[in-house]
């Protein structure tokens, strides 16, 4: 007679230890039997219980799933008619001096010439913000007290070139080397009381 190894037999006997409560099939009461029912009880609570919390977690994640579809969806339509303004691309407005430090770097005597004036007259509004009377720049420069004012001589200097420009028209040539040094001195004058 050959033995031989039945498996489909001992997982039988599993299978029935398991199904009648810790007794196998046709033995007396199996002395753990009374345990194993109180282990069936408790995971079947168990399980009752964890069968309701998954439930409850599954409601609370639908829930979050259809309230996050919504606020995208509400963003998305908020974006639609949005303007969107570019990151720092937008061209910053130039202040009134550099817009004529920026005619002067053109270059040509046309153009220092033109500086010359603009500035000038920003060195008049400058003066008529503090408070000076006058009719022309040179009365409101000479009301300036030279203790309040210690580029007093830069802008005496700079307005008479000014003057040589607008007095003597093209019979003044203005060289390279001045239209520079007055603008300059202009910029000296406006960089002490921060005029822009």
């Amino acid at each position: 007679m050959q033995n031989y190894l039945n498996v489909e037999y001992i997982f039988y006997l599993i299978y029935s230890f398991l199904i009648n409560g810790g007794n196998l099939v046709g033995e007396e009461e199996f002395f753990a039997s009374e345990f194993y029912r109180q282990l069936v009880t408790i995971w079947n609570v168990f399980t009752f219980f964890a069968t309701f919390v998954t439930l409850i977690l599954l409601t609370i994640f639908i829930y979050s799933a259809y309230r996050l579809w919504q606020v995208r969806k509400a963003d998305d339509k908020f974006f639609e008619d949005a303007v969107i303004v570019p990151d720092e691309e937008y061209e910053v407005e130039q202040s009134r001096w550099k817009k004529i430090e920026a005619l002067y770097d053109r270059g040509g005597e046309s153009n220092w010439r033109q500086a010359i004036l603009e500035a000038d007259i920003m060195l008049d509004d400058m003066l008529t913000v503090q408070g000076y009377d006058g009719d022309t720049v040179g009365e409101k420069l000479k009301a300036v007290e030279p203790s309040d004012f210690s580029t007093l001589q830069y802008a005496w200097a700079a307005h008479k070139v000014r003057n040589e420009i607008a007095h003597k028209g093209q019979e003044f040539v203005l060289t390279e080397r001045e239209a520079r040094q007055a603008m300059r001195w202009f910029e000296q004058v406006f960089d002490e009381f921060h005029f822009d």
